[in-house]
C-alpha cells in the first residue's frame, strides 16, 4: 500500500471520528505548525499575550471542524503541511490584527522593564530565536535533494562557488543559483514565504 493511500486511510479514519487518527495526526503535525509560528511570533510584546499553543490550537480545531464536515480534499502529507501552515499563517495574522486593535494594542502596554533590559541585553539573537531559526533550518533541508544538500553544506563549510562548479562541471553562477532556486522552492512550499 502507497502512503498516499495510506494517508488518504488515515484521513478518512479522522472524518469518521477516530480518536487515534486524531491524536496521531495532532502527535505528527503540531510539532511542525508550532515551529512556524514561533518562527512568525517576533515580537516580544505579542508573545506576553500569547504563544505558538495558543494559535496551534485554534489552528487544529478549525481543521477538525472542516474535515469532519467534508470541506477538505487532502491528497497527501504535504499538502496537508502546507495547509496547517497557511492556516496558521492566517490565525497569526488574525490574532495580531486583535492584539493591534486601538483599545487593546500590545504596542501600548508598557512593561517598565524592556528598555532596561535592552541596554544590558546581548545584542545577539535569543536562544529561542537560535532555535526557532535551527527548527526552520531541517524543514527546509528536509525539503532538498541530497544534491542540494550537499551544495548547502559545502557553502555552509566555506567552500568558495568555484570550487564546486569545477566539481559539478558548471559556471559558479550556475550553481549559486540552482542552490538559491532550491531553498526559496523549499521555503515556498513550507509556507514560509510571502507571495
Amino acid at each position: 500500500m502507497n502512503s498516499q493511500v495510506e494517508f488518504q486511510i488515515h484521513l478518512e479514519r479522522v472524518r469518521c471520528g477516530d480518536q487515534q487518527a486524531a491524536a496521531d495526526l495532532v502527535a505528527n503535525y503540531e510539532p511542525v505548525v508550532r515551529r512556524f509560528i514561533r518562527f512568525k511570533l517576533s515580537s516580544p510584546s505579542l508573545r506576553r499575550i500569547f504563544d505558538s499553543l495558543d494559535v496551534c490550537q485554534s489552528v487544529l480545531c478549525k481543521f477538525f471542524v472542516e474535515v469532519s464536515a467534508g470541506e477538505l480534499l487532502l491528497r497527501d502529507p504535504q499538502q496537508l503541511t502546507a495547509l496547517l501552515l497557511t492556516m496558521a499563517r492566517n490565525k497569526l495574522y488574525d490574532r495580531v490584527r486583535e492584539a493591534q486593535a486601538d483599545r487593546r494594542d500590545a504596542r501600548r502596554i508598557d512593561g517598565g522593564g524592556e528598555d532596561a533590559l535592552a541596554a544590558v541585553a546581548d545584542p545577539g539573537q535569543s536562544p529561542s530565536e537560535m532555535l526557532s531559526a535551527r527548527e526552520v533550518l531541517d524543514l527546509v533541508n528536509e525539503q532538498l535533494t541530497s544534491e542540494e544538500r550537499f551544495l548547502v553544506e559545502q557553502r555552509m563549510a566555506g567552500r568558495p562557488w568555484e570550487d564546486l562548479a569545477a566539481e559539478l562541471g558548471a559556471s559558479p553562477e550556475a550553481v549559486r543559483k540552482r542552490m538559491t532556486r532550491a531553498i526559496d522552492e523549499a521555503a515556498e512550499r513550507l509556507g514560509f514565504r510571502e507571495d
